[in-house]
């Protein structure tokens, strides 16, 4: 199957959607931005959620999404997606990719969730694109790694004061 990220003579049938979500994907495991901003729409309509709400993510628009990615690859820059299994739904439904998700940020705690995503497209200029992401996230993982996160990072902060503290007596 061909993963290149160009469209020419796209078609929407299920292999050319299989092809532009898998091109998706693994662009997370080289952080390969230009991939990944260049498969989804330029359009407004391009809309990236986290679920279940609970999560406390709110949705995120082209722009908004570009610099997020941006900021988790300097944070996870040995973040890596494994694809579990995925689905086509065909048009107008999404590809549902069942993936798991592993990187380490500085503090060093081993991040490592599966999920699920709803990968939606439609033709844009004559190429297929991701215009809708629902990501299914499992909150008790989410709400149990990033509330020890926080307090790793206030540790780590609190060691910094204590450092400048100690080196301005």
């Amino acid at each position: 199957m061909d993963h290149s990220s160009s469209n020419a003579g796209f078609s929407n049938s299920s292999s050319a959607r299989m092809s532009v979500a898998r091109t998706w994907l693994a662009a997370f495991n080289t952080w390969d931005l230009p991939t990944l901003h260049g498969t989804i729409t330029e359009a407004q309509d391009f809309r990236y959620g986290v679920l279940p709400a609970s999560v406390g993510m709110a949705p995120k628009s082209r722009s908004e999404w570009c610099v997020y990615s941006a900021t988790v690859s300097r944070l996870l820059p040995d973040f890596k997606i494994k694809i579990l299994d995925i689905h086509d739904t065909s048009e107008p439904g999404p590809v549902v990719a069942h993936i798991e998700t592993k990187g380490t940020p500085r503090t060093g705690a081993q991040f490592s969730m599966e999920c699920i995503m709803f990968i939606y497209m439609r033709s844009e200029k004559g190429a297929l694109k991701l215009h809708k992401v629902d990501e299914f996230a499992d909150t008790r993982y989410v709400d149990v790694y990033f509330s020890a996160e926080r307090e790793r990072r206030k540790v780590d902060g609190s060691r910094k004061d204590a450092k400048v503290g100690r080196s301005k007596l």
